[in-house]
């Protein structure tokens, strides 16, 4: 864009035989495994909900923190709650990888973000890809703004042209179904064990 071409300005790194840790498997981290499944990475899950019999292109582990120390990349997908409040702290990012990068595209709430920073300034962490942050919208000079191993997006990670009628036509298809007495999608439902018909 500037006009310039220049090589040498740092080389990237191969996801070919890294490691990829997923935090939560939900409907999201189950997408993000099935788009890594072809390109030669090794899949960690955490997510004490899934089951050994699940655990077919990807390898589930029992804890967070063993999660942390084999990752090369750790990405979250988890709902803020209070037990995942600061999920991701100091201890945590002590455990990680040093040279690792952190992706969070769950809640910035999730993260540490004194933490972080202070991980990313010292180099113990390679990089961060930040959708989400602890207080949004982010004001003029945010501390993550002069760091150049940080990749910020405004909290649109989720947000496509496809994703948004997808997200309007359950919402509408969910509301008609409600109307009319029929069963809901568990699919789109958090919790279906609570609701009975439930389509399964």
């Amino acid at each position: 864009r500037a006009g310039q071409w220049r090589g040498g300005v740092g080389q990237p790194t191969e996801l070919r035989d890294k490691t990829l840790g997923i935090v939560g498997f939900g409907a999201i981290g189950r997408a993000l495994q099935r788009a890594v499944s072809g390109l030669s990475i090794r899949t960690l899950v955490f997510d004490p909900q899934i089951s050994d019999g699940e655990a077919a292109d990807f390898q589930r582990v029992d804890d967070l923190p063993a999660l942390l120390e084999e990752s090369d990349f750790v990405s979250l997908h988890v709902p803020y709650v209070p037990r995942t409040h600061h999920l991701i702290d100091a201890s945590a990012i002590a455990r990680m990888k040093p040279g690792s990068v952190l992706i969070n595209t769950a809640r910035g709430e999730v993260v540490d973000e004194t933490a972080l920073f202070d991980a990313l300034q010292s180099g113990h962490l390679a990089g961060a890809g930040l959708d989400t942050f602890e207080d949004e919208p982010l004001g003029a000079g945010n501390r993550f703004q002069e760091l150049e191993n940080v990749v910020m997006t405004p909290h649109v990670a989720g947000v496509t042209e496809e994703c948004v009628e997808r997200l309007s036509m359950a919402c509408a298809e969910n509301l008609l179904s409600v109307l009319s007495d029929h069963p809901l999608n568990p699919g789109d439902l958090v919790n279906p064990e609570t609701v009975p018909g439930a389509r399964r």
